[in-house]
């Protein structure tokens, strides 16, 4: 889970696009053995050019990206959770094959966190150990109780 690769806020509060935090982040993806960032920001919450910002970083790092986008504080919709479960039958290296993969959102807690604790839930954890096991992680993981909901939805429907 991590905050969108190289997006930084100034002391004016106005957010803007840094290459070394891009590039630290990045590495940081790739340490933990991710190949695959999927992106779950949307695009107009983040500062002109982000995306393309993004591309051409992971380009450099050699890792792939996936856009996936979930509104803010939200959850995922149908189509997006289609999309999740057909990179799964694509990609060797999703965790569902044993790989790793990394998720970024705008600050890298809500809907990062949801969606790790989503791929906790399909390998078997409880509710509550998928909950933990993702806050140990960044402690403020899975902020709205949209997600929480979605999440416990998730437990019923398995």
């Amino acid at each position: 889970m991590t905050g969108f690769p190289g997006l930084q806020t100034g002391i004016d509060g106005d957010p803007y696009l840094d290459p070394d935090n891009l590039s630290d982040t990045l590495a940081d993806v790739k340490k933990a053995g991710a190949g695959l960032l999927i992106v779950l920001a949307e695009e107009a919450e983040l500062p002109d050019g982000a995306f393309a910002f993004l591309h051409d970083g992971a380009d450099a790092a050699g890792i792939d990206l996936a856009f996936l986008p979930i509104p803010d504080y939200e959850t995922p919709d149908a189509a997006m959770l289609d999309r999740l479960h057909d990179l799964e039958t694509r990609r060797p290296d999703m965790p569902n094959s044993g790989g790793t993969v990394a998720f970024a959102c705008q600050y890298g807690a809500g809907r990062s966190g949801t969606m790790v604790a989503y791929l906790l839930l399909r390998e078997g954890y409880d509710l509550d150990a998928a909950i933990k096991r993702v806050r140990a992680g960044f402690g403020e993981a899975i902020e709205s109780e949209a997600q929480l909901t979605w999440l416990a939805e998730c437990c019923t429907s398995a």
